[in-house]
């Protein structure tokens, strides 16, 4: 014991252990690292306590410290550890952070638990292997647990269907946030506070269901459903009133069929600065994809907007996206992509032109300046452009069609021809910036010439005229310049670019950070074009399986109209 005693003395010493006992133990508890719950796999445990436990072991003081330091113990990990008592006797009165195994053990142990802390229970961690572990639990949890902030319900496998029920008595008046991943069930409790809703592979969740969830969660600022199979063939939506959300602020929807989507949309009421998010909607192949379009429309509070300014129409191998936004979250923002299945790209090609045309009247249109488009068949383009009076910048990108004696023509330029001599009504009437994405040695330098200077004569001279340039062709930028120079007597500048002009960076108003969850790459905003889409290293290769973005994606990164 005199050794022990002597290195103690000496340990008291050192600049760490001269430390006042709370700053020593916010440091140690700091090693204490939580996990912000991931969706990839809601199962997982909420806190790492390796670099913990190895502090503690430093010397006596660390451990005296860390012992003594209620908050550290506030994590009840009900999965190896059927009895935490030692951790409980710990953290005194402080609030709990529970996670439970219903494969471990018997719900009764949950009950038991709720019983005796359930007041000091902010968070609540449910997890099995099988929904069936969980099918009788809200009838079992009749207990108390009235402070309760957090809930995450979370299954390995997916079940055969959904049902609503009740939980804790009905009583959770203080819950915020909700994450429910392949769960035999869902709330039927009042949640007037709740501001994070996360539902996931729900198998089988019937359209009332999810309708009377929504009617108890007034407070809604978030709502992000994925892979959920929504079942609306018994729901009549002509007898139901949508539901009223006017704080939801983020609504996030994917990786369901597109009726699913376009029937759920019309069935809530949203904000004018709501970010709307419909992602990964799927559209089957056959002769259902000729009008797959005609019945699938934003509801109408999004036509009183006029804040939005940039605005992109993008088409890939199997996929179409439209995405129009604000410079900021205030001003809100929607975001659709379809994914077609086989053949159904082609097929659906009438209705989706058709739909772009009929936009206008669920979206308002009137202040973009930026504009961003791809199109297959480029036939209504100049219909398109009357809807947009404000446009200052824009970006087209399209394909090259060889003719039989082996020339080549793009339909894009002969539709911008047509847009730059429009007169009555003039297309575009205040643009400034064209940027053309489309391989230079199919375009014939005289092909514009007609158009610009009939833009220069009328006052509406271009600042900014830039083709793209094919790195491997063998004719340079000089060669390019001089074909395109008497362009400079109608235009203040024409410049050429290459293939990486265009980077795709998605506009940070789709950011969205709470501590609630992390989103997987596939439902994150931020990561989901690089997560599904690989760009080719140029927009004329033979195009791949693999789903690709057209080159140069995303003008919307945030800049002015001046940064094209």
């Amino acid at each position: 014991m005199g050794i022990i005693n002597l290195r103690r003395q000496y340990n008291s010493q050192r600049p760490p252990n001269r430390l006042p006992p709370e700053v020593l133990g916010s440091i140690i508890e700091s090693l204490r690292a939580r996990r912000v719950p991931s969706t990839v796999d809601l199962t997982a445990p909420l806190y790492d306590y390796a670099d913990f436990l190895a502090a503690m072991r430093v010397c006596h003081r660390w451990y005296s410290v860390a012992i003594a330091r209620a908050t550290i113990w506030t994590y009840i990990d009900i999965t190896h550890e059927s009895s935490p008592a030692e951790r409980l006797l710990r953290s005194r009165a402080a609030s709990l952070d529970v996670r439970f195994s219903l494969d471990m053990y018997y719900p009764y142990v949950l009950v038991d638990f709720l019983r005796s802390h359930g007041s000091r229970v902010r968070e609540l961690h449910l997890w099995a292997q099988n929904p069936r572990a969980m099918h009788k639990l809200p009838r079992q949890m009749n207990v108390l647990a009235e402070h309760l902030e957090r809930l995450i319900v979370a299954c390995v496998e997916r079940g055969s269907s959904v049902v609503m029920r009740s939980l804790l008595l009905g009583v959770t008046p203080r819950l915020k946030a909700i994450a429910l991943q392949r769960a035999p069930w869902v709330p039927a409790n009042n949640l007037p506070d709740l501001t994070h809703l996360y539902l996931s592979h729900l198998a089988r969740f019937e359209l009332g269901y999810l309708i009377r969830l929504l009617h108890n969660t007034p407070a809604l600022q978030l709502l992000h459903i994925d892979e959920c199979d929504i079942y609306a063939s018994n729901f009549d939506g002509d007898i139901t009133k949508a539901v009223p959300l006017p704080h939801l602020r983020n609504f996030s929807v994917g990786h369901i069929p597109v009726e699913a989507g376009w029937v759920l949309l019309h069935q809530v009421q949203l904000p004018t600065n709501t970010m709307l998010r419909l992602y990964a909607l799927r559209l089957e192949e056959g002769d259902d994809a000729r009008d797959a379009y005609d019945e699938f429309a934003f509801p109408n509070p999004f036509t009183s907007s006029n804040t939005f300014t940039r605005l992109e129409i993008l088409v890939g191998e199997n996929w179409r996206k439209v995405v129009a936004e604000g410079d900021d979250k205030d001003s809100g923002g929607i975001w659709i992509d379809f994914v077609h299945q086989a053949q159904g790209l082609a097929a659906s090609e009438g209705s989706w032109l058709s739909w772009l045309l009929w936009m206008p009247n669920m979206v308002s249109l009137a202040n973009i300046h930026t504009l961003h488009i791809s199109l297959r068949r480029w036939d209504d383009f100049c219909a398109l452009a009357l809807s947009l009076p404000q446009v200052r910048a824009l970006c087209v990108e399209g394909k090259i069609k060889r003719k039989p004696d082996g020339s080549s023509r793009s339909d894009m330029c002969d539709q911008i021809r047509m847009m730059l001599l429009s007169d009555t009504p003039v297309a575009f009437p205040h643009l400034q910036i064209l940027r053309m994405d489309i391989a230079g040695r199919s375009i014939v330098p005289g092909f514009l010439r007609s158009g610009v200077r009939k833009r220069h004569l009328d006052g509406r001279r271009l600042r900014l005229l830039a083709f793209r340039i094919e790195p491997f062709y063998w004719y340079d930028r000089e060669h390019f310049e001089r074909e395109y120079a008497d362009y400079r007597q109608y235009v203040d500048e024409v410049s050429w670019f290459e293939e990486d002009a265009f980077e795709w960076k998605v506009s940070e108003v789709w950011r969205t950070e709470h501590d609630y969850w992390q989103l997987r790459p596939s439902e994150d905003p931020m990561l989901f074009m690089d997560h599904w889409y690989q760009p080719r290293s140029h927009p004329n290769e033979p195009e791949s399986l693999t789903p690709n973005p057209p080159q140069g994606e995303a003008l919307r990164n945030g800049d002015n109209a001046e940064s094209l």
